[in-house]
């Protein structure tokens, strides 16, 4: 569990979990979920999922969500708020996982160990869908 302080929200807390997914996207994948846990129930916000190359790079993805105000994913063509484009590293989701239907979608990717770009991916992820 995180707690942070944030000048909108006040005192925020995310708990982060991680559980191993099977045949997920062809295989048995890693996924951490981001939770808001502020309010009762918890909350899902995000879930970053194992890469492709997981096993070498212990990198995980998650969707940007939010290009309709709400909880529309970002397409490739899409231009992101600054806020991803400046302090995110961000791919495209079926460049790091492919797998028929994979999504043509951007993603935050972030190593496993990376628990300050997984919060501030959730926390963002809240405010643009309490806008939505």
């Amino acid at each position: 569990m995180f707690v942070g302080t944030t000048r909108a929200e006040g005192a925020v807390q995310i708990g982060l979990g991680e559980t191993i997914r099977e045949k997920a996207w062809g295989r048995d994948r890693k996924y951490v979920v981001a939770f808001l846990s502020s309010g009762s129930p918890q909350e899902p916000l995000i879930e970053f999922v194992a890469a492709d190359e997981y096993e070498q790079t212990r990198e995980l993805v998650a969707v940007i969500r939010g290009s309709d105000g709400g909880r529309r994913r970002y397409g490739a063509g899409d231009a992101l708020p600054a806020i991803y484009t400046e302090r995110f590293r961000t791919e495209i989701y079926n460049e790091r996982i492919i797998y028929p239907g994979a999504w043509n979608k951007l993603v935050v990717v972030a190593r496993e160990d990376d628990d300050e770009a997984m919060l501030n991916h959730a926390l963002i992820q809240s405010r643009r869908r309490d806008r939505g």
